[in-house]
């Protein structure tokens, strides 16, 4: 993963929206062992990358942040963002 500021990104969504459901969107697939660090630290920005969006009516960008998360062999944790991101809506 490479080294970027969401926080910053995500305080002018409008203006860095395609960059944010990109790196949103990496995030959720990101595909190590469950219960790893990466794994832990990517699901967790997905998640905030997905409910951020959510909270600023940018449903479809939100929804292809949610699709990668779900997969054949999901997760819990990938199972709970899937969740919380269905949840708000």
């Amino acid at each position: 993963m490479r080294k970027l500021n969401i926080n910053a990104l995500l305080e002018s969504i409008d203006q860095h929206l395609n960059t944010i459901e990109s790196v949103g969107i990496t995030y959720a697939k990101h595909n190590e062992k469950a219960k790893g660090p990466k794994q832990k630290i990517a699901i967790d920005l997905a998640t905030k990358i997905g409910l951020t969006l959510m909270k600023v009516d940018h449903y479809k960008s939100a929804c292809k942040v949610a699709i990668p998360l779900c997969n054949m062999t999901i997760a819990p944790r990938k199972a709970i963002a899937a969740h919380a991101l269905i949840a708000i809506y």
